[in-house]
């Protein structure tokens, strides 16, 4: 009797220690299983977060880009463009080039064939511009129907001549969109200053302004270039050097 008894007692012993080591491992489980849940819970509210700072962080940089275009001609305006050209003649270092440009009787178009098409003149101005300068550099409307353009890197002669050359004959074909019946095309005069950096901002502008208002003078639909030992002109009207 004495060891059934014995045997007994031990039975329950290994049932109650089994019992409570099913109960402990139960505990265990659904602990990791709580801690897996909150871990899930971070990294969701983790991931969240970023979606939210990305989205926030594209969002402030459209309304940036959205403030520092000219929204007629889809170019910088004239805050943005002397601010970004400003910052890359403190950051550059070698040759460069600025290019300022208007368009030619712009008055007599706006008076003649009334604002709308004026409007589309200097929107088709903007799209000729940014199509032929494309990342060779950074395009802004200064105000009115005057634009400018800052590239930052080295060209030769006849690689900018073609690049103006491009960009005259594109301004010319705007006649076919702007529906202007005066038996002419639309035209630009250019001035460009090639420079070797470093160099003052409001320095240059007066500079290129000066060749701009050359081209004007001479003839109008060209472009007068200056640079430090001498100064060209060229375009459809004309091909000749400028003291």
């Amino acid at each position: 009797v004495k060891k059934l008894l014995a045997l007994g007692l031990a039975a329950g012993m290994v049932l109650g220690m089994t019992a409570c080591g099913g109960e402990k491992a139960a505990e265990d489980t659904t602990a990791a299983q709580t801690e897996a849940a909150e871990d899930g819970k971070k990294v969701d509210r983790i991931a969240g977060r970023l979606r939210s700072i990305h989205s926030e962080k594209i969002a402030n940089e459209n309304m940036r880009r959205k403030a520092e275009m000219d929204a007629l001609t889809n170019v910088y305006n004239h805050t943005a463009f002397e601010e970004i050209c400003g910052k890359k003649l403190e950051d550059y270092d070698g040759k460069a080039l600025l290019m300022m440009l208007d368009v030619d009787d712009f008055k007599m178009i706006n008076d003649s064939q009334g604002h709308a098409v004026g409007d589309m003149v200097l929107e088709q101005t903007g799209a000729v511009l940014n199509a032929v300068i494309g990342n060779h550099g950074v395009a802004g409307r200064l105000g009115g129907d005057e634009f400018a353009v800052m590239i930052e890197k080295p060209m030769v002669k006849s690689e900018l001549e073609t690049l103006l050359d491009r960009f005259l004959a594109g301004i010319s074909d705007v006649i076919s969109d702007s529906k202007i019946k005066e038996g002419r095309s639309v035209s630009c005069s250019i001035g460009v200053c090639r420079f070797t950096y470093p160099q003052e901002m409001k320095v240059l502008m007066s500079q290129t302004d000066e060749l701009l208002y050359q081209a004007k003078s001479i003839g109008r639909a060209c472009y007068v270039i200056g640079t430090e030992t001498e100064t060209t002109a060229g375009g459809p009207r004309l091909n000749v050097a400028v003291d």
